[in-house]
């Protein structure tokens, strides 16, 4: 069930956040093509979810890890998913423009 609830919750983040660029396209950065934590994402745009709502959504794939987050903070996507919190943390506390909107899932080892 709390897996349920951060699907629904980061797809309400997405459709909210793009219904507010007006026409502009919603990229989002996933760092592997299938990765079970990122298929909402995939799954969305394939099915014509966002599209029949509406709204524009650019999924790119990255090499994970740097390269996922690099895309954010260069401005080159708008979201990341399934990229490690202690690097974003890191590149937060070294002044990128980078905000955490969401937990991935709960009770991560990363701690």
């Amino acid at each position: 069930m709390p897996k349920l609830i951060h699907v629904t919750l980061a797809t309400a983040l997405i459709a909210a956040y793009a219904y507010s660029a007006q026409a502009e396209t919603f990229k989002i950065a996933i760092p592997q093509k299938g990765d079970w934590d990122s298929m909402m994402a995939e799954y969305g745009v394939e099915q014509g979810f966002f599209k029949a709502e509406g709204l524009d959504v650019d999924v790119t794939y990255t090499d994970g890890g740097a390269t996922t987050e690099q895309a954010v903070i260069s401005g080159s996507v708008d979201l990341a998913m399934s990229t490690g919190i202690l690097g974003i943390i890191s590149a937060y506390t070294k002044g990128a423009p980078i905000r955490i909107i969401s937990a991935e899932m709960l009770g991560t080892d990363q701690f």
